[in-house]
């Protein structure tokens, strides 16, 4: 056993030694291609080679470039292109760190002739990630715009994963081609087993979720948001749901038009049946479901039919997850309704929007909370839902993880916010996934 060990350690020092001289012949390989395509090329010629070698080791290695040493030991080499880069007066690139302070002021090292720098430094940490920024000169502190990867409590930081458990946040501003809808962010939370499968060809289901900006665990959104990315990781590792993407779709200042302009009655707004409304109501739904859905599903290894398509939100988001499903049963298969139930239901079960149909069934979540005014005003029409949708067949769930076509909870003493909203996202994606 003594020597078995021996062996074991031996194996793990050399495979350790052997990534480290990896790096330091890729980062000698790079450079060695650099000079040579500098004595080849002259002017804006030599800029796009270079950036041209960058983007392509960059693709294949990462930014940054990180070698696991064991033990909580990590070389990390950040990578930066100037592209405003000048010989004669070349840029002060820094690195600052938000989870490693000790980091923070880390000046990279220029590549003589060219616009591209680096800094290879020692890490000891038991942290899954490194959250960093990069300044040109005496700039602002911005994203590394080689890593398109975010950590959700830190969307302005780029993340490094130093462990194979932590996903990656992607954020881009969308326009929409529809007049009404203008510009908006998405966020696309790309899971852990997403990332560790990158060069694969395993599809993954694909969660929609409005109000997308406050539904990632962060400090700074209302009561630290819906924590909906953390709750999916920790089930996943229990073994108790499969990984899913996250796509937030942002809300704007006209939320309550494209959520629920549509419907001609709400609990607390007047009569909203004018053009305008119900105009905002389905340019929304069609940016959703032709330009949003579309655009992912190019960019990213996604379940590209019905059965990998879940829409939800909370409130009039719940409301308008209801109404797009209702209007699309052949794009999405599940629904999750959370604190959302009006008058706008009993308008979409008038007008026979619900689809019960067995080939294109959509299955839903539902809930409401106990805990203030406003929830007990949208009780009554959660609880008419949910009977008319059992009185249409359907087989209702008792626990998250049973077999059924609904799942419906009343949460005692939840209020109306995200904080309640966090707590029963776990139920919701247990049932879906």
């Amino acid at each position: 056993m003594k020597n078995f060990r021996k062996i074991f350690f031996l194996l793990l020092a050399l495979c350790l030694v052997t990534n480290v001289f990896a790096q330091g012949k890729l980062l000698k390989n790079f450079t060695a291609e650099l000079k040579a395509a500098g004595k080849e090329n002259q002017g804006e010629d030599l800029l796009n080679v270079q950036k041209s070698i960058f983007d392509k080791f960059v693709k294949e290695n990462g930014s940054p470039v990180i070698v696991d040493k064991g033990e909580g030991n990590y070389e990390i080499t950040f990578l930066y292109f100037d592209k405003d880069f000048d010989a004669k007066n070349p840029s002060v690139i820094t690195i600052s760190c938000d989870n490693h302070p000790e980091l923070s002021g880390t000046e990279l090292k220029n590549i003589k002739k060219t616009p591209i720098f680096y800094k290879t430094v020692k890490l000891k940490t038991d942290k899954a990630f490194l959250t960093y920024m990069i300044k040109e000169n005496d700039g602002y502190q911005e994203n590394d715009p080689a890593n398109p990867l975010k950590h959700c409590d830190r969307k302005k930081s780029s993340l490094a994963r130093l462990s194979d458990k932590v996903g990656g946040l992607e954020i881009f501003r969308f326009e929409s081609k529809y007049e009404w809808m203008g510009a908006r962010d998405i966020y696309v939370y790309l899971p852990a087993e997403y990332l560790n499968n990158i060069d694969n060809e395993k599809k993954f289901p694909v969660l929609y979720m409005l109000d997308g900006q406050n539904v990632w665990d962060e400090k700074s959104l209302p009561w630290r948001g819906w924590k909906v990315e953390t709750s999916m990781e920790r089930l996943v590792q229990e073994g108790k749901i499969q990984s899913a993407i996250i796509v937030g779709i942002s809300n704007n200042r006209n939320r309550t038009k494209e959520y629920a302009g549509w419907c001609d009655e709400l609990p607390d707004e007047p009569v909203t049946d004018s053009a305008e409304f119900k105009r905002y109501a389905n340019e929304h739904r069609l940016m959703i479901v032709e330009e949003i859905i579309p655009l992912i599903e190019k960019n990213y290894n996604t379940i590209s039919d019905r059965s990998g398509r879940v829409i939800a939100g909370s409130s009039y988001g719940a409301f308008c997850s209801a109404y797009i499903a209702s209007q699309n049963p052949d794009v999405f298969s599940g629904a999750g309704l959370f604190s959302g139930g009006s008058t706008g239901f009993e308008q979409i079960i008038k007008e026979d929007g619900f689809n019960f149909s067995s080939d294109k069934k959509v299955k839903f979540y539902i809930d409401c909370g106990t805990g203030d005014a406003l929830e007990m005003i949208l009780l009554p029409g959660t609880q008419y839902l949910k009977e008319y949708i059992l009185s249409k067949g359907y087989k209702q769930a008792e626990k998250p993880s049973d077999e059924g076509d609904l799942f419906y909870q009343e949460s005692v003493g939840h209020s109306h916010n995200e904080q309640a909203w966090s707590k029963r996202i776990p139920d919701f994606l247990e049932f879906m996934y």
